[in-house]
């Protein structure tokens, strides 16, 4: 499985031409990441093209068209009538459990097919958390969507998005600051990195501890200082280095 990194304007991993890219190797260019959430990240603003990839770490300015890869309209060529109806009826799922309150976020979780982020065979529309090869992980929907109900006001276009995978504990700080960071894997600490490229006026999402873990929400406020509050107890993989991730390959 080979997820690079991508821009929060593309609704999909970054592509090979003509076919989502899904199973090949890790590049030497590019460490291998979690399939994150800048596939969401995109539906938030009105542009369907994406930028392209840099480091370990995902951002973008919303909106800022860029025609390195196909947009999310090409890509309907590759879904079936199921997938597409399966995906809903996961977002249905969730809206009825109340995990979904936004109709915003309904409504990019329903125009990204989860079945483009996994290995062709796998029981993509489940409620949990799934392995995507490499030693990665692809997280379960519900927390997807937790994390976009959390991020959803600090996603508006014009607004810049940081989306770290696994390496990317370092942050990106050519590209900063943020209104809005997300972080798919567990740190044993809140990076500093990460806070100092946390804008003013922004919102951090992420996963804290070793065992055991709550997916904080760090504020800051426009003076500069810090907030934080736990959201829930979660269970993510840890954040890793490159070398570490695809240790068995």
């Amino acid at each position: 499985m080979k997820l690079k990194p991508m821009p929060i304007i593309n609704p999909t991993p970054a592509l090979l031409p003509g076919l989502p890219s899904r199973c090949a190797p890790p590049s030497s260019s590019c460490s291998l990441r979690r399939c994150s959430l800048s596939g969401f990240f995109s539906s938030f603003s009105s542009s369907p093209f994406s930028s392209p990839c840099s480091s370990c770490s995902s951002f973008e300015k919303l909106p800022r068209p860029c025609p390195w890869f196909y947009s999310f309209p090409r890509m309907e060529h590759f879904w079936t009538r199921g997938s597409v109806d399966k995906n809903k009826a996961l977002v249905e799922q969730l809206k009825q459990y109340g995990i979904i309150r936004s109709k915003k976020v309904a409504e990019v979780m329903e125009t990204i097919d989860r079945g483009l982020f996994v290995p062709d065979g796998s029981s993509a529309y489940i409620d949990s958390p799934m392995p995507i090869g490499y030693n990665a992980t692809i997280s379960a929907p519900h927390m997807h969507a937790t994390c976009l109900e959390l991020l959803e006001e600090h996603l508006q276009p014009g607004m810049h998005a940081l989306d770290v995978g696994s390496d990317g504990r370092q942050g990106w700080p050519e590209h900063a600051p943020y209104d809005a960071i997300h972080v798919g894997a567990a740190a044993a600490e809140i990076p500093q990195p990460l806070l100092e490229q946390l804008k003013p006026g922004g919102r951090m999402v992420i996963p804290v501890g070793n065992f055991f873990q709550d997916l904080q929400v760090v504020d800051k406020k426009l003076d500069g200082s810090i907030s934080i509050r736990s959201e829930t107890s979660v269970r993510y993989v840890p954040l890793t280095s490159r070398a570490a991730q695809l240790q068995d390959f």
